[in-house]
């Protein structure tokens, strides 16, 4: 049998697929294909060991990957919006550029090549709840998880109340569903989706920096090793 004590780990391996799928569903909801999915959350496990080497603060760390994140949707919504680039090659460029980007930057600053781990690097701080050590599955669920695990799972109630139950959501799918009738009744289409694509930016930055602050604090190459396109396939 397998132990429960796995289950920790399973929710830590699975915290970086479930937050970057909560923002992706956002894009495909507003009828966006976005799959920089992978490279935002490379980036963004980058950013934030980078950002915890130099100033040892793992709230500015966690920002910095959220900019991230928020900054490659904005590259992305600009070459496909703007330029009227084709969006899965822009999507499929831009992780390639990000990918090798990450390895130039790692040896170009670090002078590491493979991957980074030092002790000035802070890792994001865990909870522990004693009123769960006495239950036998919850406490290994949810004990000695950082709070973006517990965000991560939260989202998914948060996401169905926004995309099913508000005005905003509302727009959104009616993006995803009929754009031109979202136009004739006033919906900014473009509006509607630029702001998907920078809620889907912040939540891959978040995985990036779970992923590399949140479980062992260190960034190796290639690090997310296809959890992006694992969150992709979930939401398709």
């Amino acid at each position: 049998m397998i132990s429960i004590v796995i289950l920790a780990v399973v929710v830590r391996v699975t915290t970086p697929i479930l937050l970057s799928g909560m923002g992706t569903l956002y894009n495909d909801r507003a009828g966006v294909t976005n799959i920089t999915v992978e490279g935002s959350m490379l980036l963004g496990a980058f950013a934030s060991v980078a950002c915890s080497y130099f100033t040892h603060n793992w709230v500015l760390s966690v920002i910095t990957a959220v900019c991230c994140g928020i900054l490659v949707s904005l590259l992305f919504s600009l070459l496909t919006t703007v330029l009227s680039g084709v969006e899965i090659i822009v999507g499929l460029a831009m992780n390639v550029f990000l990918d090798g980007l990450t390895v130039f930057l790692l040896r170009q600053v670090f002078k590491q090549s493979g991957s980074l781990y030092s002790p000035e690097i802070v890792g994001i701080p865990t909870f522990h709840f004693k009123a769960l050590e006495g239950i036998p599955i919850l406490n290994e669920c949810l004990n000695n998880q950082t709070w973006i695990a517990y965000f991560a799972f939260l989202s998914v109630i948060l996401s169905q109340v926004v995309l099913f139950h508000t005005p905003f959501g509302m727009r959104v799918r009616a993006c995803g569903e009929n754009p031109n009738a979202a136009l004739t009744v006033g919906v900014n289409v473009l509006r509607v989706r630029l702001a998907c694509n920078l809620i889907a930016g912040s939540f891959c930055g978040l995985a990036g920096a779970q992923l590399s602050l949140g479980f062992l604090s260190l960034f190796s190459e290639g690090m997310t090793v296809g959890k992006g396109y694992i969150a992709l396939a979930a939401v398709i």
